[in-house]
């Protein structure tokens, strides 16, 4: 955190982010922090931080042919095996809005309105209106 600037940390500090959780943040995070166009260039340099960290930790550390290598870790975090870790399944929400049956509202365009009339008084001149339906 020796690279930002005064404004950025004093805000990190207001809503408790320390350095262990600045990494956790996402982009929406960093602009729901430093909202408006005046702060952009903030949250950039903000995340191109967390991101060149994100990436040098996950650079394996050199070891032997024989040895596993251990990933680099955050300080203060153990380190993680990449070969005795399971992977993390994320939930992803569903994708399809499901409506209402029967629906509450049905919309018509003016064109399907305007051929259900036409069809509608066509029915009527014929003498057979009741075999339509608005």
């Amino acid at each position: 955190m020796e690279e930002l600037d005064e404004m950025t940390v004093s805000v990190l500090n207001a809503a408790s982010i320390d350095e262990a959780l600045l990494h956790s943040l996402s982009r929406d995070d960093l602009r729901d922090l430093f909202p408006g166009p005046e702060n952009f260039l903030r949250s950039k340099q903000l995340w191109a931080l967390i991101s060149q960290e994100g990436e040098n930790a996950a650079l394996p550390d050199k070891a032997g042919p024989g040895e596993r290598g251990t990933v680099s870790s955050l300080q203060g975090s153990p380190p993680v095996y990449p070969h005795t870790s399971t992977p993390v399944v994320k939930k992803t929400p569903r994708k399809t809005l499901q409506l209402p049956s029967p629906p509450e509202y049905v919309i018509y365009t003016d064109t399907e309105l305007e051929l259900a009339r036409k069809h509608h008084f066509e029915m009527a001149h014929t003498g057979r209106e009741g075999e339509s339906a608005m």
